[in-house]
């Protein structure tokens, strides 16, 4: 049985139904053709810190 998980700060919700579990295989796939490699997102995020000050 393949189980989908989604967490947040007050709890996490499983899923276990396949037309979900499609849905979320297809946004992870997504979002991960439009990461940043580390080094990149690392400096990403150094910049917008630096831009809060």
């Amino acid at each position: 049985m393949e189980l989908g998980c989604v967490g947040g700060q007050v709890r996490t919700q499983e899923f276990s139904e396949p037309d979900v579990l499609t849905r979320m295989r297809e946004v992870w796939e997504s979002t991960l053709g439009e990461a940043l490699p580390p080094a990149e997102s690392i400096e990403l995020m150094r910049q917008v810190a630096e831009s809060w000050n």
